[in-house]
Parts: C-alpha cells; structure tokens; sequence
C-alpha cells in the first residue's frame, strides 16, 4: 500500500513537470566528476536487460539474506515482483519522457519514458 501511494504521489509530480528542479545541475555535476563514464556507465547499463538483470537480482536476494534473513529476504522479493511486475505499467500511465541528449550527457540509446526508473530498457 505504501508503495502505491508513493507512486502516485510521485507519479503525479512526474507527470506535471518535465523535470525537478535541481535534476539537471545534479546530473551535470554527477557526469563532471565523473571518470570517463564511457568505460563504466555502458558495462552497469548492460545489466539491465536480461539475462544481466537477473544476476544482479541473484546477488541482492542472497545479500537480503545473509543480512537481514528471511523477513529481509521476503521485502527483497516483494519489491522485485513490484518492480518488475508493476513499473512498466505505471511508466505507461505517468508517459515521462527521457531527458533529451542536448540536457544531459547520455550513453546509448535509451528510449521509452524515465518513470519510474526500471531495469527494462525499452
């Protein structure tokens, strides 16, 4: 229920405005400082689709684990099965647009909307 209400909260900003204030001169200053994004940020993007995602998932749901047990583990998986579940549709609903090329610096080719932030790159 909570992350229900988060989302459309958020969703409702989201869809009002292009982006937040602050967003652009954050992410500028993130890639100003960042070393050479082209060496790193193409190897993490890859993870996104699978079968990359799916590792990354193996890794968090044994790290929840060994951390937290199994109530942790649990929370883990219900917020995956939101995310992977629930985020597409809810991109579907809200329609933010990616940020332009001539805003931010982008690596690759993303395409389809920035809301909410998935590991499915479509």
């Amino acid at each position: 229920m909570l992350a229900a209400i988060a989302t459309v909260l958020i969703g409702t900003a989201v869809a009002m405005e292009p982006y937040f204030a602050g967003d652009v001169a954050l992410t500028r200053m993130v890639q100003s400082v960042s070393p050479g994004p082209q060496w790193w940020a193409t190897p993490v993007s890859s993870l996104a689709p699978a079968p990359g995602k799916y590792y990354v998932m193996a890794i968090v749901l044994t790290a929840s684990l060994f951390v937290a047990g199994w109530r942790g583990l649990a929370v883990i998986v219900v917020f995956l099965l939101l995310e992977q579940y629930g985020a597409e549709h809810t991109k579907a609903l809200f329609k933010r647009p990616r940020p332009s090329r001539e805003l931010i610096n982008v690596i690759g080719n993303p395409s389809g909307f920035s809301f909410p932030s998935t590991t499915d790159c479509r």
